[in-house]
């Protein structure tokens, strides 16, 4: 018998150290792909944290509030005074007048008219504020939604490039 340890062959330690630098790469992207989601969502929080530009929106000279409400009103078919007044504001904000801007637009809906007259100004000023605060809460909402079906179709792609997302043979 020999005392003699037996030495592995070249072959057997290039396949070990390809397999290691294998486990090294997959590590590797693990870390990468967490220090993405960390980045990612610290950005989000950051995004939404901070406030959004706003747009300055110059009115020409000669133009009435009137006016412009009859231009952002005049798209909206709905039969139902509410969402009229809601799509009229939503089309002021994404047209990039501020929410005082819009206030004085909607001052001359119907609906708004109507509230002023039988309870008031000041339920006519508060109705407006709602009517104003929903349409921006809904932009944000759906804002929101658009970024979280973009990370998901993100994610879905990236598992399907890894050959993670479809079917294994």
């Amino acid at each position: 018998m020999s005392d003699k340890i037996p030495q592995p062959k070249e072959s057997d330690l290039q396949a070990e150290n390809t397999q290691l630098q294998a486990e090294q790469i997959k590590a590797a992207g693990s870390i990468l792909e967490e220090v993405g989601r960390k980045w990612e969502k610290r950005n989000w929080q950051k995004r939404n944290q901070s406030k959004p530009d706003e747009v300055k929106v110059e009115i020409e000279k000669g133009t009435k509030h009137k006016q412009l409400y009859e231009k952002y009103s005049e798209n909206t078919n709905s039969n139902r005074p509410v969402r009229r007044t809601l799509k009229t504001a939503r089309e002021a904000l994404r047209s990039g007048h501020s929410q005082q801007e819009t206030a004085a637009i909607l001052s001359h809906d119907p609906q708004i008219q109507q509230v002023k007259e039988q309870q008031g100004e000041a339920k006519a000023n508060k109705h407006t504020q709602q009517m104003i605060r929903s349409v921006v809460d809904r932009e944000k909402k759906a804002q929101q939604g658009q970024r979280q079906s973009k990370q998901q179709s993100q994610k879905k792609q990236l598992a399907q490039q890894r050959g993670l997302g479809g079917p294994q043979m």
